[in-house]
């Protein structure tokens, strides 16, 4: 049976997943075109000021039933929010007040305890960057911005082809 790939994108109203196969031989260069295509399942995100990290994670138990049936081995499992994302990708550092929930480790844990596979995070904007730039939207060896909006607004910059980011 093939492994299916769960990619989520947590914002401050919506949680928002789709679910791929890779077919063999599929060139990599090909995923983001294929995602793009793919229908987005979502729920509200029960994220806000006020929310806990249990009722972030009741958005994930609604969410996840609509991407994954009982039989499916999942692969990997990819998520793009708001926020600063330690360099390896396991945790948010840094989040607005009504995302604070995500710097709490229970809902990955939970992710991890669930589907057993390798869990990635990623700043929103630089996955709408990474995206891009593998549809072909950003080329060459510029300085560009990109700056996704949704409840909030992110803000990247990239330069030659590789993330500026000054403190690094």
């Amino acid at each position: 049976m093939d492994k299916i790939y769960i990619v989520l994108d947590i914002g401050g109203s919506w949680l928002k997943g789709v679910v791929f196969t890779i077919e063999k031989g599929m060139p990599f260069s090909e995923i983001s075109a294929l995602i793009k295509r793919l229908p987005c399942k979502k729920v509200k995100s029960r994220l806000g000021i006020d929310a806990s990290v249990e009722d972030f994670i009741e958005a994930l138990g609604e969410l996840m039933p609509l991407l994954v049936n009982a039989k499916d081995i999942v692969g990997g499992i990819g998520i793009s929010t708001a926020g600063v994302v330690d360099y390896a990708g396991k945790n948010v550092t840094v989040a607005a007040k009504h995302l604070q929930v995500l710097m709490d480790k229970v809902w990955i844990d939970y992710l991890q305890r669930r589907f057993n596979a390798p869990i990635t995070i990623i700043n929103d904007a630089d996955a709408a960057s990474i995206g891009a730039a593998a549809l072909g939207y950003l080329t060459g060896f510029n300085t560009i911005g990109v700056m996704p909006i949704g409840t909030g607004i992110g803000f990247t910059i990239w330069r030659n082809g590789r993330k500026w980011a000054p403190n690094y």
